[in-house]
């Protein structure tokens, strides 16, 4: 049942990956009212030798060609780290707004039960550059179970000059995006990030503990969103922003976060924050930062993003 479910959520997902690409992004002419959106398999599990696909990324180049992301898990439909699974960073590129797709292309594959995860993109409007960031796990290990002081859990990015065609050699962030020495692991997104209009480049990241038990086994802890920065189109990034943190043993906070800019000239993250008591719906907190996201200011409640 598991995998059937897997299976069929990989086909949902895509599909709907595609189906709000062509109805919000796609010119409005005469008539689009009664046009129905078009319905695409970019990826299919099984197909090219891949158990499942999962965790897709869509970025519209400068040049109009449509990226489209995956992880594409080899051996089964586990999580990174999990029943030996085997997954690679893959990639399919249109150049007629999604109508059809190339050839799949394997972007990362860092080794045999390794795991390539977590896509998520930007784009630098200065230089035209699509940036790639991903993550990489060693054999049996995953953001959760990434343990402190280990390279477990780690960081990369590449970018694209010519609308995903070629790319560059992989840029290792991990020293930047993760405290190895007292952090479990981080990853990126899920989701893109975005550029300021002063031109900073924000990506956001979640960060694991690492902590262990009286019993010496891995807990989850808190888990905290947080951002990482670059003021020169990527030559060199920076970490900042850690969202206020819960204690350990209670319900992990900031899994999701997803950044936007503000009309006020203020950077955002997005967080789900779940409510004790009698209240089962969930609203949004904002944690601001002024002038581009140097530290957080403030918490604040936003009723307007209620869920």
């Amino acid at each position: 049942m598991l995998r059937q479910y897997l299976h069929y959520r990989t086909s949902i997902v895509l599909l709907l990956a595609w189906t709000l690409m062509a109805t919000s992004c796609a010119p409005a002419r005469a008539g689009d009212s009664d046009v129905q959106p078009a319905h695409v398999d970019v990826y299919r599990s099984g197909d090219d030798g891949y158990d499942t696909y999962r965790i897709p990324a869509i970025e519209t180049a400068p040049d109009g060609t449509l990226l489209a992301f995956a992880e594409a898990r080899k051996l089964n439909g586990a999580d990174p780290g999990f029943e030996g699974n085997d997954i690679d960073l893959v990639m399919k590129r249109s150049s007629d707004g999604g109508r059809t797709w190339s050839a799949m292309q394997v972007i990362d594959d860092p080794g045999e039960q390794w795991s390539a995860c977590n896509p998520a993109t930007l784009v630098d409007r200065n230089n035209g550059r699509v940036w790639l960031f991903n993550c990489r796990t060693k054999p049996g290990r995953s953001s959760l179970t990434a343990r402190a002081g280990t390279r477990d859990a780690q960081n990369w990015a590449r970018y694209s000059a010519d609308g995903g065609a070629t790319w560059s050699e992989p840029i290792d962030l991990t020293d930047v995006a993760r405290d190895v020495a007292n952090w479990g692991g981080s990853f990126y997104g899920p989701g893109g990030g975005i550029q300021t209009r002063s031109g900073r480049l924000i990506v956001p990241l979640a960060r694991t503990t690492g902590q262990r038990d009286a019993d010496g086994k891995l807990t989850a802890g808190p888990w905290n969103s947080f951002v990482i920065y670059s003021d020169d189109h990527g030559a060199t990034w920076q970490a900042r922003c850690t969202a206020a943190r819960r204690g350990v043993g209670q319900r992990r906070t900031g899994r999701r976060t997803r950044r936007r800019q503000r009309a006020d000239r203020h950077a955002a993250a997005r967080r789900r924050s779940p409510l004790a008591g009698h209240e089962r719906r969930r609203r949004r907190d904002l944690e601001h930062a002024p002038a581009g996201c140097v530290g957080f200011s403030r918490r604040l409640r936003d009723r307007a993003l209620h869920a």
